[in-house]
């Protein structure tokens, strides 16, 4: 009875890890607004952006309130990908106008969708160990030889 009731919290506890587990990491927006109320990114003239590449043309792209805004850069021939997020350093020179000055890619956490995938792939483990398929009469049943039931 004890390893059956350890069986099942340790299943509740997967499942529950799986679809909170964003609530342990820090999201990606926390992470973003820390970088730009740092000291170092207050200067009036350079900026810390960081911006998810939405498309390629205008390089348009969401920020951080999540409106989407273009933003047209000369990129020193590298290309930035559609659908990953760069931190970008802007400069505003003497025309108002934004020069980009390096980017870098803002690795995106996989924590949650690891968890989420492993207790689903339990889930479906343990469909499997206590319900057969019985081919004869098109049903579903328990397991008798399942050892926790």
């Amino acid at each position: 009875m004890n390893k059956k009731l350890i069986f099942i919290a340790g299943i509740a506890a997967l499942i529950l890890l799986g679809h909170y587990g964003s609530f342990i990491y820090e999201t990606q927006d926390q992470v973003i607004q820390s970088f730009i109320n740092s000291s170092e990114y207050q200067n009036k003239q350079i900026w810390l952006k960081y911006i998810k590449i939405i498309k390629a043309d205008s390089i348009a792209a969401s920020g951080i309130d999540g409106r989407q805004r273009s933003y047209i850069f000369f990129v020193n021939n590298k290309q930035l990908q559609i659908g990953k997020v760069y931190a970008l350093e802007l400069y505003k020179n003497h025309k108002g106008h934004l020069q980009l000055i390096s980017f870098k890619e803002y690795p995106l956490r996989k924590a949650k969708y690891i968890t989420s995938s492993l207790s689903i792939l339990l889930i479906f483990y343990l469909v499997i160990k206590f319900l057969r398929f019985d081919k004869m009469n098109n049903a579903l049943y328990i397991n008798p030889s399942s050892e926790f039931i």
